[in-house]
């Protein structure tokens, strides 16, 4: 590396990256910045930046979606029966974390480092999520049977549950295909067939809704849109990639360790995210869920960004130098920064007016907590972008450390809050635990990468100019899958 007057430049070429990072040194002149631009030398493989463009557009469509299913869904069906949709999709959620035992980030990561052959990844899918699945909906709808539906889910039908439990197998098998997927960098493939998914569980639920306008109706047409959807993406990966069954011992026991270390932190994250709701409809029932899910909807849009460059992000890492993927995880997230806190102030302002007016009068009372939680969402982005880092570097214990600690505190403060003060009490919840798990992220990043924490949280000189060309960068990428899908 030759010094200069002003900058030193190094070009490193990676075949998993494409991406610019901006350093700084005390050699020869202190504080300037070294440029570092790593090239991406295999064509067929998306780099981070058009990686994280394909994932972002693809988000934002499928949250447009979504959020439109919300809102058919409230109107036609009113606070208690979107309390009790979403209760019901949010369990559906909270069993395949519970039952995959970490399997689809395993195979993500296992995919991307290649250390397995994707063939015989693929046969592990299907045999995991078969006998996962199947063990698992079992030994749920038996605790639901015994103790949940009396409190916790007090208030959902009990064909509901049934129904969740027995499609649970093929849900675990699709999520693992997904992991697959993604650690082959096919991100317009995934993300195709994500989008294939939203828009059929629009048009099924649009359709029931409006046939009968009943929460039966609502569920069965979600039901039918994941059916579908497993089916699209076995074909594809059963074609494109092809089937070997299973694996050897010796070849499943590292991804089993992997994925036991990730499992505890996925599952704890996601009770982060969704316990609150089960604990609403326990103190305060259904119809508070239906209020405090509303607000939770309107504010994860700013959660659209931070998921789409982590997803992203984690087979990079998995392919990268240490050094060289904490410097772009602290850029990454420096920029994230930069582009979402002013979009989280502006979007206070036009969620107040607009909430009671797009889903109606009735759903006034999910303002206050949708103000509360954007605040968390800015933290949240933090975690994720860490915990990307993190688990790409073959560390997924450190996650699932700040998970558990976030996890712990959620519980205490939604104990306490929500019985005093309703829904808004779950918000601020929320919020708060938020900020302690970014500020463990923090220090996670800090003890492995050594990089202090102002590298990630505050905007350096030279941040502004390289989001301008990142945004360039994403659009060209477009352009170029575009003309070359």
């Amino acid at each position: 590396m030759e010094s200069g007057p002003v900058f030193n430049r190094l070009t490193i070429s990676d075949e998993n990256a494409q991406t610019g990072i901006i350093i700084h040194t005390t050699n020869h002149i202190p504080g300037s910045p070294i440029y570092i631009t790593i090239m991406d030398s295999h064509p067929n493989k998306p780099g981070l930046i058009q990686g994280s463009a394909i994932f972002l557009v693809a988000s934002l469509i499928i949250y447009l979606i979504r959020f439109i299913v919300g809102v058919v869904v409230a109107r036609a069906l009113g606070a208690d029966g979107k309390g009790v949709y979403s209760l019901v999709l949010i369990t559906a959620s909270m069993l395949i974390v519970l039952f995959n035992i970490g399997t689809g980030s395993a195979l993500t990561y296992f995919t991307a480092s290649q250390k397995n052959s994707p063939r015989r990844l693929v046969g592990y899918a299907f045999g995991a999520g078969t006998v996962l699945g199947a063990a698992g909906g079992a030994v749920f709808y038996f605790l639901y049977i015994l103790f949940l539906s009396n409190n916790l889910l007090a208030g959902i039908d009990q064909r509901y549950i049934l129904w969740v439990t027995l499609t649970l197998p093929l849900n675990l098998i699709a999520v693992f295909l997904s992991g697959i997927l993604i650690g082959l960098q096919r991100f317009l493939v995934y993300n195709a067939l994500e989008l294939t998914r939203a828009l059929l569980m629009l048009v099924f639920i649009v359709i029931s809704v409006l046939m009968n306008a009943s929460v039966t109706g609502a569920i069965l047409g979600w039901l039918l849109a994941y059916l579908i959807h497993f089916s699209l993406i076995s074909i594809y990966m059963l074609r494109s990639v092809g089937f070997q069954w299973l694996l050897s011992r010796r070849e499943a026991q590292p991804m089993i360790n992997y994925g036991a270390k990730s499992y505890a932190g996925n599952l704890m994250t996601l009770f982060t995210y969704r316990l609150d709701n089960y604990l609403v409809n326990f103190y305060s029932g259904v119809a508070s869920v239906g209020i405090y899910t509303t607000s939770v909807s309107t504010a994860e849009i700013l959660w659209n960004l931070p998921n789409a460059v982590s997803s992203a992000l984690f087979p990079k890492i998995s392919g990268l130098d240490e050094t060289t993927g904490s410097l772009l995880t602290a850029r990454t997230c420096r920029i994230l920064l930069l582009v979402t806190v002013p979009l989280a102030i502006l979007f206070a302002f036009v969620g107040y007016y607009f909430i009671p007016i797009i889903f109606g009068s009735q759903f006034t009372a999910s303002t206050v907590p949708f103000l509360l939680l954007l605040p968390g969402m800015i933290f949240v982005l933090i975690t994720k972008i860490l915990s990307a880092n993190l688990s790409g570097r073959g560390k997924p214990q450190y996650p699932a450390y700040t998970a558990a600690a976030t996890l712990a505190l959620t519980i205490v403060l939604d104990i306490y809050w929500i019985p005093r003060m309703g829904v808004p009490g779950a918000a601020l919840a929320s919020s708060v635990s938020y900020f302690a798990g970014a500020i463990l992220a923090l220090t996670w990043f800090h003890r492995i990468s050594g990089l202090p924490w102002h590298s990630v949280l505050l905007v350096k000189r030279g941040d502004i100019p390289l989001l301008k060309q990142q945004l360039g960068d994403a659009y060209r990428s477009f352009r170029q899958l575009r003309m070359h899908p």
